[in-house]
């Protein structure tokens, strides 16, 4: 196994939720069918169970109900859901590839744009995502817009290279990391994504 000089600790592309719709329950509650990214035993599936009580604690008549599933197990539940007309109202959804090409080919992307509370959210922070300016859904609170990266500085040190400062410096050091068998970074994902694939792949691999 090569040795490398910098490891991506985690990358989380911008996923949010997505609405559309609700419906009335016998007794005059209002259901809203969900499908929930994570599972009980990681934070993300986590925090959602922590939200859900939270919010139905203080919104009786409202119950959420929900599909909790995490990996391939969402995404084949989400095609399956799709393709038989059980459309959820609140869906865990992304701006690209499997997150979003589903909802999209299926006509479920709502503009949330006239729902977003602006003294809670600032909309001028969240991107377009359609050709009109549409806004398919709100990003989680904790995205992250970069990547942390841990420095082997003694690994660094032995070829007599800095600490990068600008993606221009990261580039500086593939020819002498390549030259002795080394990558300059290791990403620990199973599959490729496309921070991946545009920002890093000059850097970790071979042209």
């Amino acid at each position: 196994m090569k040795k490398v000089i910098l490891i991506v600790f985690f990358l989380i592309i911008i996923i949010g939720m997505a609405i559309a719709g609700t419906q009335l329950k016998e007794g005059g509650a209002i259901v809203v069918k969900t499908m929930a990214y994570g599972s009980p035993s990681n934070s993300e599936g986590q925090d959602w169970l922590r939200i859900v009580d939270a919010f139905e604690m203080e919104n009786p008549n409202i119950d959420i109900a929900y599909e909790l599933l995490y990996g391939d197990a969402y995404h084949q539940k989400v095609n399956a859901r799709l393709a038989s007309g059980d459309i959820p109202h609140l869906a865990y959804m992304g701006t690209m590839g499997k997150w979003s090409e589903p909802w999209q080919a299926a006509g479920q992307q709502t503009d949330l744009r006239p729902y977003i509370d602006a003294n809670f959210i600032d909309i001028s922070l969240i991107p377009p995502m359609g050709p009109n300016g549409e806004i398919w859904e709100i990003p989680l609170g904790r995205v992250e817009f970069t990547s942390i990266l841990y420095m082997n500085m003694a690994l660094a040190d032995s070829y007599s290279l800095t600490q990068p400062v600008t993606y221009d410096d990261l580039l500086a050091m593939v020819p002498t990391a390549q030259a002795n068998g080394k990558n300059v970074v290791s990403i620990p994902h199973s599959a490729p994504n496309f921070v991946e694939n545009i920002f890093f792949r000059p850097v970790y691999r071979t042209p």
